[in-house]
C-alpha cells in the first residue's frame, strides 16, 4: 500500500514539476551542432550567420570525429531539428519548442519543417497536424501541442507525440506514415 502511494506523489511531482518549469523563458539563439543517430554526418545551426549546415563526419580526431565536406546549407537557424542517417534530411520542429504562445497559436503556425538536400519539401501547420488550436493543452502561460523524439529512428523517421495522438513521419518524403486514421495525407 504504501508503495502504491509513493507511485502516486511521484507521477504528481513530475506532472507539477513539468508545469511549473514548462512556461521558462528560452535561452536566447546559440550554435550548436547536431549528429545523425549513426555519426556520420553533422549539422550546426549558427544564428549569427542564420543558417544551418549539414557536412559528413571524418573519423581520426582525438574525439573520434572531426567536421569534413559540406554536403549542403539552409538559410535558416532552427531552435530544434533531427538529422537523418545519410546527411539528406532534416525535420524541424517550431522555435517555441513544445509550448506555443497563444497569439502564435491562433495564426496556425508550422510545427514540422521537412528539408530534403537543402529544399523544404513541406511543412505542416498546427491545423494540418491537430485540426484545430483548441486541441492544445493549456499551461501557466502558453499552450501545449506534443514533441518530437529526440532523434530520428534508425529508418530516418521522426516521431510527434501530440495532444491527439502519436504520428509518425518519413523524413525523406515528409508523409505520414503513422497513425492509420490520419488526416494529414
Amino acid at each position: 500500500m504504501r508503495f502504491k502511494y509513493y507511485y502516486i506523489v511521484q507521477f504528481l511531482c513530475a506532472v507539477l514539476g513539468q508545469t511549473v518549469f514548462a512556461d521558462t523563458p528560452l535561452p536566447p539563439p546559440e550554435t550548436h551542432t547536431v549528429a545523425s543517430r549513426n555519426f556520420d554526418f553533422g549539422a550546426e545551426r549558427n544564428p549569427k550567420t542564420n543558417e544551418t549546415v549539414v557536412y559528413r563526419l571524418e573519423r581520426g580526431s582525438p574525439d573520434g570525429r572531426v567536421r569534413g565536406e559540406t554536403l549542403w546549407k539552409f538559410p535558416k537557424w532552427f531552435r530544434d531539428f533531427r538529422l537523418s542517417n545519410d546527411g539528406r534530411a532534416i525535420v524541424a520542429g517550431p522555435d517555441y519548442l513544445n509550448l506555443l504562445p497563444p497569439d502564435i497559436a491562433k495564426q496556425n503556425p508550422v510545427l514540422l519543417t521537412f528539408i530534403f538536400n537543402g529544399r523544404v519539401i513541406r511543412e505542416v501547420t498546427l491545423k494540418q497536424l491537430l485540426a484545430s488550436e483548441t486541441k492544445l493543452t493549456p499551461t501557466a502561460s502558453h499552450l501545449y501541442w506534443g514533441r518530437l523524439y529526440e532523434e530520428m529512428d534508425p529508418n530516418d523517421r521522426v516521431m510527434a507525440d501530440t495532444v491527439i495522438g502519436f504520428f509518425v513521419f518519413d523524413s525523406k518524403t515528409a508523409k505520414c506514415v503513422f497513425s492509420p486514421s490520419n488526416a494529414i495525407d
